[in-house]
């Protein structure tokens, strides 16, 4: 049930990913983003769009992405491969879930262990949308 964590913590990595609500091909997500804060690599980035057809409105909305740009974006796979690369020497990374896409993106990024900070958006920012009692 819980995993702690014993090693030395080092760099940290934060992902944001917009996911759709169509599944296309096992994949809901149509654009990454990842940033890792410390050590040697700080400041080091990563973002794609990831080809994606079912884009709707209010996802248009809500992430300012065109259908246009999605169709001539990378596909899952190569966009999962660099992400893979980008983040291989983590332990672990922190990720704002958007969407309930939690498990796209831990597929996404190679298993790695997530530490989800909705719990502390709800807290902090309370305008945002919730799935709990405030």
């Amino acid at each position: 049930m819980l995993s702690p964590f014993s090693g030395t913590i080092g760099p940290l990595a934060f992902l944001f990913a917009h996911a759709g609500f169509k599944t296309d091909n096992g994949n809901r997500i149509y654009a990454v983003a990842a940033e890792i804060i410390g050590d040697n690599r700080s400041g080091e980035r990563f973002d794609s769009l990831i080809r994606y057809p079912y884009l709707t409105a209010r996802e248009r909305y809500i992430s300012n992405v065109s259908r246009e740009d999605l169709a001539a974006a990378p596909d899952y796979q190569r966009v999962t491969e660099s992400l893979g690369e980008f983040l291989h020497d983590l332990p672990f990374i922190f990720v704002f879930d958007a969407g309930d896409s939690l498990s796209e993106i831990r597929a996404a990024c190679g298993n790695p262990r997530i530490i989800d900070l909705a719990f502390a958006a709800e807290f902090f920012l309370p305008q945002l949308d919730s799935h709990s009692l405030k």
